[in-house]
């Protein structure tokens, strides 16, 4: 069933004053639905939603219990170590040194991380440039120009 126009106004607005529990409706035919509700002069008041019309859970046939959410545990994510930026060493010879060997050990980053992106480069294969060769100089010979790659 579909909500006219007309009656969608009083829906959104009733729809506005519910809020949603932690609880569920299951039903005998194994429907289940979440739970509504709201409070009016100090009482609650639950509801469930079927076809764009709210009931309370209890009156409607086939009910069978509310049942509380499961409660879900959030992901831990574990942060990365993070090494410290401070120099180590108390005199200024072993701080000189760790400055050193940091900066060395960031150019051998900087290095394997490039190196490893031209891995899958690889150099022109020989009968391409063989043909491509050939193309220019054919090109060249049918527009009358002489040039490095043609042959005249």
């Amino acid at each position: 069933m579909s909500l006219r126009e007309g009656d969608s106004w009083l829906y959104l607005k009733f729809k506005q004053t519910l809020v949603e529990s932690d609880h569920n409706a299951v039903f005998s035919n194994g429907l289940v639905l979440p739970v509504l509700m709201r409070t009016v002069n100090g009482a609650t008041q639950l509801f469930v939603e079927i076809e764009y019309k709210f009931f309370d859970p209890r009156q409607v046939p086939g009910f069978v219990r509310l049942e509380k959410h499961p409660d879900s545990q959030p992901q831990v994510v574990e942060a990365p170590l993070v090494e410290s930026t401070k120099l180590q060493g108390s005199t200024w010879a072993a701080q000189k040194a760790d400055a050193q060997m940091r900066s060395r050990k960031a150019i051998a980053e900087r290095y394997e991380a490039n190196k490893a992106q031209q891995t899958g480069l690889s150099a022109p294969d020989a009968a391409f440039a063989n043909a491509s060769r050939q193309d220019a100089q054919s090109s060249a010979t049918r527009k009358g120009q002489s040039g490095p790659n043609s042959k005249l």
